[in-house]
């Protein structure tokens, strides 16, 4: 596959030297766009932005979550298909000399848009190549790990699927499957839902019913006009009323001089400046090769960027995670599928293109930093539909699932994670075994919260068990049907 893709672009390039000459005697004025439709490497460096562009347009459809796929077989699709087109075009450009002369002009300007059309097509190829090259990779070298994001990305297909037919009122639906789509969300939501906010960030309740979380973000970068953008772009899309409660991120953006950070006036080193910021808040700066967020720092990149886009990499400021799963499918020979889903389109933190902020943001983000909060039953209600919160009673009137199945589906759910656990420790993949051996823990720790009666936020498995009842509370706590008082779901789950 290598050899044919390299093969492909050289062939490609030799179509271009031969096409500049030409075109320059017979047709000048083409010779522009023929130039710039083999674009040069974009540079990035400490101090180059990048250039704003719109939102892409919201969808008139319901958002759905769909999978898309790479693999080695679809790239080898895309150079066929660009093959095919590329021999079109050196027939076309072979048979120019015996085309009459008035028609010449109109030949070249065919040919120009053809080539513009397959560079396009090339960029896209090497998108494909350069993904497989990495992603290929990293699931033959953390496969437990992968199975696990796999299973994911099934669930989230076939809750999709039921939804779907929810949507459609299909007569012949078993009713069961409401429980089952809850039951698949309460599995996406206990990965996508993990949150650490950071230290830096302040909730304010300047009035009744309504919420400001202020971020103050250290920046380098001089530019007022992008900064003002900035701004605008987080500040407009972290801002959500529903009904009469309203809940905002304002941001308090700090200006520290480059003479302040780099006294000796060197540029510094890919990465290496974000430590000279101050350690009470967030920083954006440039200096990356695409934009992305590392620790507490939104490093830029010199690609263009919506707004939308950078509300995303905010939101990971603030503690959330990307909504997406990547799995895979074994070809065999072939290699890996790659197989990429957004668990719910509508959420910024899945797809950042089209998604939004929602309630459920803010109240994560509040109940982590004072406890879950409680709405006022007789207040003004949103006419927005929510989806069904597994993990606590948002609304007065909700039914809330029993504590004690509650506890037993965390166990059996930290039980079924050992086995990848496991099998990441004796390939050696100690960083996916710790990652699992932590997750189940963490499981276990809040199956116990569960079992006496209480619910556990947070990831730190030693202050979840500081926060457990003292004395007894836990050997006295609500038992399940055919169990004895003060008997975990499954003995020695804990132990385990």
């Amino acid at each position: 596959m290598e050899a044919r893709y390299q093969a492909y672009r050289q062939r490609l390039e030799r179509e271009f030297d031969k096409l500049g000459p030409r075109l320059q005697a017979e047709a000048p004025d083409l010779h522009p766009k023929l130039k710039a439709a083999t674009p040069e490497p974009v540079p990035y460096s400490y101090r180059i932005l990048p250039k704003m562009i719109a939102d892409l347009a919201p969808s008139v459809q319901p958002p759905r979550s769909t999978s898309i796929s790479y693999s080695w077989r679809r790239t080898d699709a895309l150079i066929d298909g660009a093959l095919k087109r590329l021999e079109a075009l050196e027939a076309k450009v072979d048979a120019v000399p015996g085309t009459p002369p008035e028609a010449r002009r109109a030949a070249w300007e065919q040919i120009v848009n053809d080539y513009v059309g397959l560079a396009q097509s090339h960029r896209l190829i090497n998108d494909h190549v350069q993904y497989n090259r990495l992603w290929q990779g990293e699931i033959e070298r953390h496969r437990a790990g992968y199975d696990y994001m796999t299973t994911l990305h099934d669930a989230v297909l076939e809750r999709q699927g039921i939804l779907d037919a929810i949507r459609a009122a299909d007569p012949n639906l078993d009713p069961r499957v409401h429980a089952r789509e809850q039951e698949l969300l309460r599995q996406i939501r206990q990965r996508t839902d993990v949150l650490t906010v950071p230290a830096f960030l302040r909730v304010e309740e300047p009035a009744p019913r309504r919420w400001t979380i202020r971020v103050p973000v250290y920046t380098d970068i001089d530019d007022t006009a992008f900064l003002r953008t900035f701004r605008s772009a987080v500040e407009n899309a972290w801002h959500v009323q529903d009904g009469g409660d309203e809940f905002q991120v304002v941001l308090d953006i700090r200006h520290v001089p480059s003479s302040r950070l780099y006294p000796d006036g060197r540029v510094p080193a890919h990465g290496e400046h974000i430590d000279r910021f101050p350690p009470d808040g967030a920083v954006l700066t440039t200096g990356a090769n695409t934009t992305h967020v590392l620790g507490r720092a939104i490093n830029l990149g010199p690609h263009d960027i919506a707004p939308n886009t950078l509300a995303h990499e905010f939101g990971h400021i603030l503690g959330f995670v990307d909504g997406y799963f990547r799995g895979y499918r074994d070809r065999g020979p072939e290699g890996y599928e790659v197989l990429e889903v957004l668990t719910d389109p509508s959420d910024i933190m899945s797809a950042p293109g089209i998604g939004r902020v929602q309630r459920r943001h803010f109240q994560r983000i509040l109940d982590t930093r004072r406890g879950p909060a409680r709405v006022d039953p007789g207040a003004a209600r949103s006419t927005r539909k929510e989806q069904p919160d597994p993990y606590r009673v948002k609304y007065a009137g909700a039914r809330p699932v029993p504590m004690s199945n509650r506890a037993q589906n965390r166990v059996n759910q930290a039980l079924r994670d050992l086995a990848p656990a496991a099998d990441s420790r004796k390939a050696e993949r100690h960083e996916w075994a710790c990652y699992a051996a932590q997750q189940d823990v963490e499981k276990a720790v809040k199956a116990l919260h569960l079992h006496v009666g209480q619910e556990a936020w947070g990831h730190v498995v030693a202050t979840l068990l500081v926060e457990l009842p003292p004395g007894d509370s836990a050997a006295t706590g609500p038992s399940r049907e055919g169990s004895r008082p003060g008997q975990l779901p499954y003995p020695g789950a804990l132990s385990q």
